[in-house]
């Protein structure tokens, strides 16, 4: 993992911390010999995200969210909710499935329960992602292991926490 300045190149930058030209991110990156232990390993780290949140006394939501930009498997998104967040989410009231609003697209009932009189839309600030990729990116590497006897490529997580959006966030 690494903590590390980013830098984005905003033509105006917005909203204080939210959109910075320049922010702090600690970012981690996984690999595993097989898709079963990268799930773990997702799993693992949306937990310790959900207890970082926890012992900051931050209340979050995770969110589904489209990976499909990063490639992969699975996308969730953890945010706080806020008035000024640029993320529109939609929350299942019937079984409290959250996702952003991109993933659902123009589908207007819920894509875990079918319901659809029991969406509410709220707006968050996007504070936390966690990917799974799979082997988009350890193809393209030639990143490989040995797993019973065969080469394969590695599966990987890809994790990030935006620490200044952290901070304006709950501000």
């Amino acid at each position: 993992y690494q903590i590390s300045w980013k830098f984005r190149d905003e033509i105006k930058h917005r909203n204080g911390l939210l959109r910075s030209r320049e922010f702090l991110m600690k970012d981690l990156y996984t690999f595993d010999s097989n898709m079963k232990d990268a799930e773990i390993t997702y799993n693992l780290i949306r937990n310790v995200y959900h207890s970082i949140f926890y012992d900051l006394g931050v209340d979050i939501l995770e969110a589904r969210a489209d990976g499909t930009s990063m490639g992969g498997h699975r996308s969730a998104e953890f945010h706080v909710l806020n008035e000024f967040g640029e993320d529109m989410l939609i929350i299942c009231k019937s079984c409290e499935s959250v996702y952003n609003s991109e993933l659902m697209h123009d589908d207007r009932e819920c894509l875990n329960c079918g319901l659809s009189d029991q969406l509410l839309s709220v707006k968050g600030i996007e504070v936390a992602h966690a990917f799974l990729l799979g082997t988009k990116y350890t193809n393209i590497f030639n990143s490989m292991c040995i797993n019973d006897g065969k080469i394969i490529p590695l599966e990987m997580g890809c994790y990030g926490l935006g620490l200044t959006r952290i901070l304006a966030a709950i501000a």
